[in-house]
């Protein structure tokens, strides 16, 4: 298995992650005065079951981290990563806070 960078898509407002050269899947995201939220995410049929999910979810917030972006995340998939890697909760945007490091470009 060779997974690639995460790739952001920026005009389909997504993070894309690629294995062997196709899509494996995506996290969808919209952006707002408080956070990023995490909206959808999606991981390519023929690339299920492998952990890919997790491996994705875990690239966009290292992202986050690195760009001091808070996050809301909206799917249960990615509050089940965020219960068992607590290493990540200090990304969750705090109700009512402000992020003035919101602008994600590409």
């Amino acid at each position: 298995m060779s997974v690639s960078p995460l790739h952001h898509e920026y005009e389909k407002s997504r993070f894309d992650l690629y294995e062997n050269g196709e899509l494996a899947g995506y996290v969808q995201y919209s952006t707002g005065c408080h956070a990023l939220s995490l909206r959808h995410t999606y991981i390519v049929p023929g690339h299920r079951g492998r952990g890919l999910a997790f491996l994705l979810i875990r690239r966009v917030l290292d992202e986050m981290r690195r760009r001091r972006v808070s996050i809301q995340p909206e799917r249960p998939i990615v509050a089940e990563f965020l219960r068992t890697h607590r290493q990540y909760r200090d990304l969750l945007a705090a109700p009512g806070a402000r992020n003035s490091h919101l602008h994600v470009v590409p």
